[in-house]
């Protein structure tokens, strides 16, 4: 072990070696130790000396130990404890034996064993496990997070040599409830795991971590990465999803998985999962197709067989370190550190792959040291609950006997009670004279306002004019925005001072449930895009509305079968051969309602092609026959559609020449077909 890295922090924490350095902090694997020779091994993030002093850096890792300290899900890794020691701050995290998905993708590749679609299925399945629980997830006051990691990339999921799969550093995430720490205009993340509204520094939805689990099963599957090329193609192909299709690469597989990562990866995001747990499912439905049980077994035989050089080595040295560390270690105590707590540190188990056992004999003398010390625990117990009650009870009849003394209603006592009351009498504050004014009036009966309840009063007047505040900004109809001026941010105030105050929450639902009102009312009218604008809107307010997200799912079905219906009559006006006329009702109008619909559906624009290819048909028809007028209307008509149609063009350029040109070209163009007999 290089004792380069053997320090201490505080008085539990031992370095034992550096595991890796970035721009910002330093990973050390490190000994938790504790009384009665209890040891753990744990990683600890430190950030560097040399950042310490940015307060956008310090303030994004408390903010990740922050964040990461809610989230306790076996899929995602554990945060122990956050300090600060002499200006720098440490988050300690729990230790994973093993590997990032990273660097077992690339071995794989090295060693020519490629990932099986078993393998990666069930990492998938786990990722979406976990961010399904980071999405939902609430704070202490049971308020939504609305949790988004931004970077679930290969090098944040970490697969131990146990088969356990780990979501880490929330380094990036945002919670949309409480973090302002993304800047406008700032991107943050890796660009080939983005998703195109991430990219393009939009706002970003669960969605976008759903897109880049649907990359990372891609790579896992076609052992390639999905993008490639230098950083400008990069950005093209990211914001135009422009990517091999898995069916090319990898054509044996089931269909049904082609189908979860044609969904995950849609470059318009309504038409993705609307949770982790609908991909989860349909993963586990395509597992339960495979011939063999699927489960943490088949993972971990596979990591240990592509790493099993690394898995020995790494094993030798932890023992071997910690062999080490207990006897060489002669460490100088540092002042004790200044620590808050963010997360459970009372729950930490002993990892069995590097601790031995206790002997029976230790565990004997353990248990008889423990029975020692409940029996002496016991009597100091007892001995310190007689002596409080002794004290609770003199002190009980000392302010008994002050207070009958200020109301002066003492009766005439005797023995004992007199010569206790005149041992008292000098601590009894003597009854407050008032002004001659208020002679008459009663001590019981004078209005006393303490500090205290001023506080409450300005406290609630505070919260009481917020609401008053957020109801006129509903009745006026501004329910999100503007952000400094709406009903939705004032409410959000009234939760930050107050975050159980219910009539904040009724607000919230009931913005919620106005929004859904207009998506229904929209929706009834054909207004798929406005619908789909109100939902959206709606469901930043109240993410788990019932409500909302069953009429995001309506909306996308209403809007389907209206687009199956207007190709269904484009296909008719085109049987009566009606391209562009009578206005109303013909192929053009139907397929440029299905585009207001759906912007870029592929169908309507190859069927507004083919109306241009029809009319360039008619025009070189009636050019041949020396139609003239014919052939520049459907000319004019066909460019009307298409503007750089070859074809209509090259017509085009004929129809302007002079007559005897014209008359030469049509001749030609009729007896071209003849050419072929011959």
């Amino acid at each position: 072990m290089n004792k380069d890295y053997t320090e201490k922090i505080g008085n539990k924490y031992i370095l034992l070696d550096l595991i890796g350095t970035g721009g910002m902090a330093e990973v050390y694997r490190c000994k938790l130790s504790g009384s009665k020779g209890f040891e753990k091994i744990i990683v600890l993030k430190k950030l560097l000396p040399q950042v310490a002093q940015d307060k956008e850096i310090v303030d994004n890792f408390i903010a990740e130990a922050r964040l990461a300290a809610l989230l306790q899900h076996e899929n995602i890794v554990s945060i122990y404890d956050f300090g600060e020691l002499d200006g720098s701050y440490f988050i300690a995290m729990e230790y994973l034996f093993g590997k990032d998905l990273h660097t077992i993708m690339q071995r794989a590749k090295d060693a020519d064993a490629p990932m099986g679609s078993e393998q990666a299925l069930l990492i998938a399945a786990k990722i979406c496990e976990g961010m399904e629980y980071a999405h939902s997830l609430k704070d202490l006051q049971y308020r939504p997070l609305s949790l988004i990691h931004r970077d679930l990339s290969p090098h944040n999921v970490f697969i131990t040599y146990d088969g356990k799969v780990k979501i880490i550093d929330f380094g990036i995430a945002k919670a949309e409830l409480y973090d302002n720490r993304t800047r406008a205009g700032v991107v943050k993340g890796k660009l080939s795991y983005m998703s195109p509204e991430q990219l393009a520094g939009d706002s970003i939805d669960l969605r976008s971590d759903i897109f880049a689990i649907g990359i990372l099963l891609y790579e896992m599957l076609s052992g390639k990465r999905m993008y490639s090329g230098d950083t400008a193609t990069l950005i093209r192909k990211c914001m135009q999803v422009d990517y091999a299709e898995l069916e090319q690469i990898s054509p044996d597989l089931q269909k049904g998985i082609y189908d979860i990562l044609h969904k995950a990866l849609q470059k318009d995001r309504n038409k993705r999962y609307h949770s982790c747990a609908d991909m989860r499912s349909d993963i586990d439905d395509c597992l339960f197709n495979m011939r063999q049980r699927v489960d943490g077994k088949i993972l971990k035989h596979y990591v240990r067989r592509v790493l099993n050089e690394e898995y020995e080595v790494e094993k030798e040295k932890l023992s071997r370190g910690e062999e080490q560390n207990n006897q060489d270690c002669e460490l100088t105590e540092i002042a004790p550190m200044k620590t808050e707590h963010f997360a459970r540190t009372d729950t930490v188990f002993m990892d069995k792959t590097v601790y031995e056992k206790y002997s029976e004999e230790d565990e004997k003398n353990l248990s008889l040291e423990t029975k020692s010390a409940k029996k002496t625990g016991m009597l100091r117990y007892w001995k310190r609950l007689l002596l409080m009650l002794i004290v609770a009870g003199t002190v009980f009849s000392v302010f008994q006997l002050a207070d009958l003394k200020i109301q002066k209603k003492l009766e005439p006592v005797s023995g004992v009670a007199v010569s206790f009351e005149k041992r008292v009498k000098p601590v009894i504050t003597p009854p407050v004279k008032l002004p001659s004014a208020q002679k008459n009036i009663p001590v019981e009966q004078k209005p006393v306002v303490l500090p205290v309840e001023r506080k409450k009063n300005a406290f609630a007047e505070e919260i009481e004019g917020l609401l008053k505040k957020a109801q006129e900004a509903f009745d006026a109809n501004r329910l999100i925005r503007p952000g400094y001026n709406s009903s939705y941010r004032y409410l959000q105030k009234v939760l930050e001072l107050d975050p159980g105050n219910r009539a904040a929450r009724e607000g919230i639902h009931r913005i919620g449930s106005k929004y859904a009102q207009s998506a229904e009312r929209v929706l009834k009218e054909g207004n798929y895009a406005e619908a789909g604008e109100f939902i959206a809107m709606g469901l930043i307010v109240t993410p788990q509305d019932s409500w909302l997200l069953s009429l995001q799912d309506n909306v996308e079905l209403v809007k389907q079968k209206k687009i199956r219906e207007l190709f269904l009559n484009a296909q008719q006006a085109l049987d009566r051969n009606d391209l562009t006329t009578p206005a109303n009702d013909c192929a053009y109008k139907y397929y440029q309602d299905i585009l207001e619909i759906e912007k870029e559906n592929s169908h309507a624009l190859n069927g507004l092609r083919g109306i241009a290819n029809r009319y360039a048909e008619l025009a070189e028809e009636a050019y041949i026959n020396f139609n003239l007028t014919n052939a520049k209307s459907f000319v004019r008509k066909g460019l009307a559609i298409d503007p750089h149609h070859r074809k209509l063009l090259e017509l085009k350029r004929d129809l302007d020449q002079s007559k005897p040109a014209i008359f030469l070209k049509s001749l030609e163009k009729s007896i071209e077909p003849l050419k072929n007999l011959f």
